[in-house]
């Protein structure tokens, strides 16, 4: 067939859109009510028999250059390639992929995007059935622009990525097979409003489907509910287009529990209203998601043209000062963002893909979700509405990279866009177009005017035009940065924990005042972390006017190859001239959604019931439910000694949501001699664990015995033997390192203990990372020599001191005091002190000795904070106990890899052979961390990739009296004071080292 391609509008700024159909609700309509209502939200849009969905194999043909597409296109000549859909280009081999987050992918020349660009054209036969039918052909999703033909003939175009652009195709089509050809640009004007952080992809990347309207149909429907004295009143406006008369008429049905609530008929006109009155209903929230059917019929002389489903429940959303209310509750989001991503297709979500993605978030214990940085597919809403989450429904707007150019240099011009009229048509579009499709949905708690925009003339229209039809609050971020202020809502990213302290307090009342408080972006999960997750908690759980926030983000975006060199890769890795590096792995999961323990952190601070020691055996628990009782959930506690189980049972928890009670627990005393802990497993009623809880109840720091006998040394040359019962430590005359450790003729040691303060830097340490460099701790030596040694009531004493180094420069002086006793034991004290310190010097990574350790010692048993990695700041996933694991299993891989695998808290780590043999590290005074691993600090430093770590024949052990925490600062705040390492003149810990027989 042929076509005369129609002069492209990707560069007529004055049309984003021609002959699609106006916005409205997201629905499937089916002939047979009883067929419908056995379909659930992953199946209605394949089983209907008025739907045919296109998605599957298409013909393709690729055009790197748009100036190659013919003018004149006849499908009978073109050689197609094959591609599903739904995909994308960067998938499926057309194009590369790229990742950039702030910029856009050419040089600004606003309002035009490059006359030369890539182009696809997309071909599929279709079979009308019935030629007497409406149909209307639907793209759920296009990047980044939509050119429409049909038989022949020009039908429409389409730009907004992520909204539906659906078009009428009357006069278009005949009953039987038909062709479509959709040509698809890689950008277009549009695409100056979709700069969103995510890899850049294009292509027909959702379901694309024609309905078969009869020819009396129903176009829309408003679902509007609203609280009364006695329950809730529920309206529902029918918009129908075709011939009406007495003999039609259209039904209302309300459905719960296949049991008929409601129902009410009307003659049907153009614009049909449906009052049910009011009701006496259950209300819908995300702890229990109550939802009800609603299905409206057309019926004409009798016979039912169609039946459509919505799933609605009753809700009410205010705010009422600076308290935001859901169903005069006051609700707390426990929130993440979340991008529609996935490793081996991208853009592409499936249905199956997206209700993984919502079961395991409600497993996490998350109650909200924004949809960074625009509509989701229609599904996503809809199984927010079954499993129950709040939803923060974002438009298809950014703006990114009008603040910086290609060159990352800054423009000053965030708000060139958002404040040009010009623009107002495409804001308004996209807006209205988001609202339209999911204003019937219970679980939108609040709009979002889009992101990272600037401001703010553009969204006050938006918002206007928002606010005529809907009550739901509006949130927009970037209007804290203009006059605007804010809409709703204060919205903010990355505030620090200490600042919305004072917001709480209404002691920072300037910008913060009269409306609730939200962070719709906060502890950016990239790497090891996020940090003070449980900070923020304690203080948005202590401040009504704090409503919570969003973690930034679900999951890591990554394209995954199981036959190239590396699985996963990111920015830079295809060969993109323009990138932004490993910034998009910075998810709480995995590509593939295996948790992060990141994900673990967040489930852990998330969790619905928190408890606190009062005394004894007296323990408070608060429901931090905002509506279930806490009898949901089942509690088992376990009782610690000394890391050990010695006792378990069962309690019942009835505290009404909201509120706090005091319950006494008849366990086992405790006493001041040893540790003791108290862990509380919270389960729902199938067995799944929510959240464990650790008390602290005693703790206590035990010097090891020592026992009295005969030690000597023998100095020969360049060694220094101290000769204990059964074996000896060996030193280095002139580096004073312990070079050898044995006992019963085993050797422990490989390298001795070595002064460390630097680690293979953490994502979150990525901005800090370059004044560490500067300073030299990265490339850090150490330069000591053996100071003294001497024999004194019965145990040896051997110092050994020097610099740490950078080149010719000192940065540190440090020392390590050994003291050997008869019996093998040996008390280690390392000191570090800073050399031409300087007020405002930065702080350090860490402090602490690394050594390396026989490889056959690959069995380790701690006692500290585990099983989980975890760092000062970044612990709730963690609980201190006895744990053991193999070394090769405690490496944490990420993606980018970078220091991991810490414990802290650590009480003892004994490090065994296959005979049990070995050396216990522990703790003297104060307890340390450590981590072990394989390779090297300085292989994990130089690796890109998970497959750039190589086994380095050695156990690594790094035993840590000092770690920084990690914060967030590859985005968002940096390390909280309490959890860095700041120190102006010296730094001191000590550890034991006893051998193992």
């Amino acid at each position: 067939m042929k076509y005369q391609i129609k002069k492209l509008n990707i560069n007529n700024h004055s049309i984003f859109e021609e002959n699609k159909i106006k916005g409205r609700s997201y629905f499937i309509p089916y002939t047979k009510k009883e067929e419908l209502l056995q379909q659930n939200a992953l199946s209605e849009r394949f089983n209907s028999d008025l739907v045919n969905v296109l998605s599957g194999e298409w013909d393709f043909k690729y055009y790197e250059k748009i100036s190659r597409l013919p003018s004149n296109f006849d499908t009978q000549t073109v050689n197609f390639d094959k591609i599903k859909v739904p995909s994308t280009w960067q998938r499926t081999g057309y194009q590369s992929p790229c990742y950039i987050n702030t910029r856009y992918e050419f040089p600004m020349t606003l309002p035009n995007v490059p006359e030369e660009m890539s182009v696809g054209v997309y071909s599929k036969k279709f079979t009308v059935n019935n030629a007497d039918s409406h149909p209307v052909i639907t793209f759920l999703g296009v990047c980044s622009s939509l050119t429409l033909y049909v038989n022949g003939k020009y039908v429409g175009y389409s730009e907004g990525s992520h909204n539906s652009a659906e078009f009428n195709l009357d006069g278009f089509v005949s009953q039987g097979e038909n062709e479509l050809l959709a040509i698809v640009s890689r950008w277009c004007n549009g695409t100056y409003l979709e700069c969103q952080d995510m890899f850049r992809e294009n292509g027909i990347f959702r379901d694309v489907y024609i309905t078969e309207n009869p020819s009396t149909y129903i176009f829309d429907y408003t679902v509007k509910t609203a609280k009364k004295a006695n329950g809730y009143a529920l309206t529902v406006d029918v918009e129908s287009v075709g011939v009406f008369d007495e003999a039609t008429t259209i039904t209302a049905e309300l459905i719960k529990d296949g049991e008929t609530v409601a129902k009410l008929t009307k003659a049907a006109l153009s614009k049909t209203n449906l009052d049910f009155g009011v009701l006496d209903v259950k209300l819908w929230n995300a702890e229990a998601p109550e939802v009800y059917d609603l299905v409206i019929s057309l019926e004409k002389d009798g016979c039912a043209l169609e039946y459509i489903r919505e799933g609605i429940g009753f809700k009410t959303v205010k705010i009422v000062g600076e308290k935001f209310f859901f169903n005069d509750k006051l609700i707390k989001f426990k929130g993440v963002n979340h991008h529609d991503t996935h490793e081996t297709t991208g853009f592409v979500m499936l249905g199956e893909d997206l209700l993984k993605d919502i079961t395991l978030m409600k497993q996490f214990n998350v109650n909200a979700v924004r949809t960074s940085h625009y509509p989701p597919d229609p599904t996503f809403i809809r199984l927010c509405d079954e499993y129950g989450l709040y939803v923060i429904d974002e438009a298809d707007i950014e703006t990114h990279g009008t603040q910086v150019n290609l060159d990352l240099k800054f423009t000053g011009t965030p708000n060139i866009i958002s404040n040009d009229k010009a623009w107002l048509p495409h804001y308004k579009d996209r807006v209205s177009r988001l609202y339209n499709r999911d204003k019937n949905h219970v679980s939108i708690t609040m709009w979002s005017l889009g992101n990272e925009s600037g401001g703010w003339k553009n969204h006050d229209e938006c918002y206007s035009m928002l606010k005529k039809v809907t009550d739901i609050p509006v949130h927009y971020e970037g209007a804290i940065r203009t006059p605007r202020g804010s809409y709703d809502v204060i919205s903010e990213m990355y505030q620090y924990p200490e600042p919305m302290r004072k917001i709480g307090e209404h002691k920072n009342l300037h910008t913060y005042k009269n409306k609730p408080y939200f962070l719709c972006e906060y502890c950016h999960a990239m790497g090891v972390g996020p940090g003070s997750l449980e900070d923020y908690w304690q203080i948005i759980y202590a401040y009504d006017n704090l409503t919570g926030g969003c973690i930034w983000e679900w999951a890591d975006h990554s394209v995954y190859d199981k036959d190239a060199k590396y699985k996963y890769t990111y920015g830079g890795d295809h060969g993109e001239k323009y990138h932004d590096d490993n910034f998009c792995v910075d998810g709480l999961f995995y590509p593939d959604r295996t948790p992060h323990t990141g994900a673990y952190e967040m489930k852990a601070v998330y969790r619905p019931v928190r408890c606190t020691l009062i005394n004894d055996n007296k323990y408070s628990f608060r429901n931090t439910n905002a509506f279930i009782n806490a009898d949901n959930y089942d509690v088992k506690y376990v009782l610690l000694k000394n890391g050990t189980e010695v006792e378990s049972g069962k309690i019942k928890l009835e505290i009404p949501a909201g509120e706090t009670k005091e319950i006494e627990i008849n366990h086992a005393a405790t006493d001041k001699s040893a540790d003791w802990h108290i862990n509380f497993v919270y389960t729902n009623k199938n067995g799944y664990e929510i959240a464990t809880e650790q008390i602290t109840l005693n703790e206590v720091i035990a010097e090891p015995q020592k026992v009295s006998g005969e030690i000597k040394c023998e100095n020969k040359k360049d060694k220094l033997a101290v000769v204990f019962n059964g074996g000896k430590a060996v030193f280095s005359n002139n580096t004073g390192e312990l070079i050898s450790y044995t006992s019963d003729g085993k050797e422990f040691i490989t390298r001795g203990f070595v002064p460390n303060i630097y680690r293979a830097y953490l994502d979150n340490d990525r901005n800090i990372v370059k004044r560490w460099e500067k300073e030299g701790y990265n490339t850090v030596s150490a330069a000591l020599r053996l100071k003294s040694f001497n024999v004194k009531d019965s145990k040896v004493e051997v110092k050994c001191e020097g610099m740490l180094k950078n080149g010719a420069k000192n940065l540190f002086e440090s020392e390590i005091k050994y003291t050997i006793y008869p019996d093998g034991k040996i008390r280690i004290k390392a000191e570090l002190e800073r050399k031409g310190f300087v007020f405002g010097s930065i702080d350090i990574p860490r402090f602490g000795l690394n050594v390396h350790f026989d490889k056959s010692l690959n069995n380790v048993t701690y006692f500290g904070l585990g099983e989980k990695e975890n760092l000062p700041d970044f612990d709730a996933q963690s609980t201190v106990g006895v744990f053991s694991a193999k070394v090769n299993d405690m490496n944490v891989d990420y993606i980018r890899p970078q220091d991991n695998g810490n414990h802290g808290r650590v009480r003892f780590a004994k490090f065994l052979d296959e005979n049990g043999k070995g050396v216990e590290i522990r703790c003297d005074k104060k307890y340390f961390s450590f981590s072990a691993h394989n390779h090297s600090q300085q292989t994990l430093e130089k690796a890109k990739h998970l497959e750039d770590i190589k086994d380095d024949g050695i156990i690594s052990v790094n035993i840590d009296g000092f770690m920084r925490g990690t914060g967030s600062n590859s985005c968002g705040p940096d390390v909280q004071t309490p959890y860095k390492i700041k120190f102006k003149k010296e730094l001191e810990f000590s550890f034991w080292l006893i051998p193992v027989k």
